[in-house]
């Protein structure tokens, strides 16, 4: 894709963190494209650079804009929404990776569930609650990888006990996340964690 903006040299400074199923990897690369299609003065359309990204990796097109959307076919199909409840995250992140190729190479199952995809779509023109989440967002990964890695479960286990309203594996982890109703609930249930992983505190919020 480089090679559609010639003559640019990039030092990239990763700071979220590599194999924890944060998607850092596909963002840093639509950063890339974003940045470098501004710096040069938009030379290339919207689409052009769609499509550019699609061929990066399938959720690459998804951190070409902001917000939250129902993604079909590889990632590349996306239909924003809106969150209609204001949480605060906290992301437990362990010290061990896990490699994607292999949590996909072992994941045996389709990419989509299309009966959560038809109750998310029915959702999809209203702000989505929180009761929204129990019935349609489950991560398919998490069989697999709780089995390899029992400390995940576990994790996600103490953090509904610490008062999460949702908890799962983040992408095909190692990361772990709970959503919170507050920063104050969400700080406090930190401290459970801190001394044992990395953890951060994040608002919800973000640019449409």
């Amino acid at each position: 894709a480089v090679k559609n903006f010639p003559g640019c040299e990039i030092v990239l400074q990763k700071k979220i963190p590599v194999g924890a199923g944060l998607g850092g990897g596909s963002s840093d690369a639509a950063a890339v494209l974003i940045s470098l299609n501004e710096l040069l003065g938009y030379p290339l359309g919207e689409k052009k650079i769609f499509n550019m990204a699609v061929k990066l990796g399938a959720d690459v097109p998804f951190f070409l804009q902001h917000g939250a959307a129902l993604g079909t076919g590889m990632g590349e199909k996306l239909q924003y929404f809106n969150v209609g409840w204001d949480f605060w995250i906290l992301l437990l992140c362990p010290n061990f990776l896990i490699s994607t190729s292999w949590a996909y190479s072992n994941l045996k199952m389709g990419l989509t569930n299309e009966e959560k995809n038809i109750i998310l779509k029915g959702q999809i023109w209203q702000d989505i609650q929180v009761d929204v989440f129990y019935k349609v967002f489950e991560n398919d990964f998490e069989q697999l990888v709780f089995f390899s890695y029992p400390e995940l479960k576990k994790m996600k286990r103490k953090l509904y006990d610490c008062g999460a309203v949702f908890a799962s594996l983040s992408g095909t982890g190692s990361a772990i996340y709970g959503l919170f109703n507050s920063k104050n609930e969400a700080r406090t249930a930190e401290r459970q964690f801190k001394n044992d992983v990395r953890t951060f505190v994040v608002t919800s919020k973000c640019p449409q």
